[in-house]
């Protein structure tokens, strides 16, 4: 054979094709996708109706609204329900009351899997305890797919 035909089928047998990893899906089950009123973030209620937190479907970002600002980041899934968020960021706006946004913003990190109970979404630490407890908003009712 030639040099010229060879070449091609050397480089074309290099190429690399992507098989999922086990334990690594990107995509949880869709009931975790949509908008999440948070009513209990480490076991204390949390009064406030407009603080929630979105889960996106297109790609694997979040948002939350808390007292004053709005967090944002990543998110990863897995088998297993697992479930983390990352490159945690937030708006930076000064407000007389800020406490539920610093109990999320240090909360969201310790995040390593979720349950679904009923219409409640929960998110569980390393220990399997529930640190953040959300129940599916009734506003904004198609916000899985933003």
């Amino acid at each position: 054979m030639k040099p010229a035909v060879l070449l091609p089928l050397f480089l074309s047998a290099c190429i690399a094709i992507p098989f999922p990893v086990p334990g690594k899906s990107q995509r949880p089950p869709q009931q975790i996708y949509g908008q999440w009123q948070i009513t209990e973030i480490n076991r204390r209620a949390v009064e406030a109706p407009d603080i929630n937190l979105r889960i996106f479907s297109i790609n694997p970002q979040f948002s939350a609204r808390t007292d004053c600002n709005q967090l944002f980041g990543h998110y990863t899934a897995g088998d297993n329900h697992s479930l983390t968020f990352h490159d945690i960021a937030a708006t930076r706006m000064a407000c007389p009351s800020m406490q539920i946004e610093r109990q999320l913003a240090k909360t969201l990190p310790q995040v390593q899997s979720y349950r679904i109970q009923g219409r409640h979404l929960e998110l569980l630490d390393s220990e399997g305890k529930r640190i953040v407890r959300a129940k599916v908003s009734t506003s904004d009712a198609d916000t899985a797919e933003h």
